[in-house]
């Protein structure tokens, strides 16, 4: 919606519509997976779990507002790149710091992911390569002058 023609709702609306669609999505999972019967914990939190849960709610926030705004900047390959670094950063991040399944084979698959991010990046920010130069004409002194001289 931002790439091909200017649309009249603001960030804010489509981060609302981005995440509105999404929620009407994940609703139907959540009760397929059973996640509703673990509602009642939300009655044990104490003040450091509702606040570990309000700081998860604005940094979800932040996200989507950055990934609207980023949309805006970047190409379509580009956001498709960092969506895919990111993932990849959020396994990582759950490998080194939560525990999470540390077999070789997740650490290839990030470090793979996670490589070819950076090479992406690489890449688009080297300068754009030389044009290789073409040997110059047999006709080089009227291609020079063809602009000036009016022709009648």
């Amino acid at each position: 919606m931002i790439a091909l023609s200017p649309i009249d709702v603001s960030k804010t609306g489509m981060m609302l519509l981005n995440n509105g669609v999404s929620l009407v999505l994940i609703v139907p999972l959540l009760f397929y997976f059973g996640e509703h019967h673990k509602w009642y914990r939300f009655r044990h939190l104490d003040t450091s779990g509702w606040a570990l849960l309000i700081a998860s709610c604005v940094n979800a926030v932040g996200i989507s507002w950055a990934g609207i705004n980023v949309q805006g900047y970047v190409t379509a390959t580009t956001f498709m790149v960092l969506t895919n670094v990111n993932k990849f950063v959020v396994i990582g991040f759950g490998m080194a710091v939560l525990n999470e399944s540390k077999t070789w084979q997740a650490y290839l698959g990030c470090l793979i992911a996670l490589s070819g991010g950076l090479l992406y990046a690489r890449v688009k920010s080297s300068p754009a390569p030389v044009a290789a130069k073409v040997a110059p004409s047999a006709d080089k002194g009227a291609s020079e002058t063809e602009g000036l001289v009016d022709k009648k």
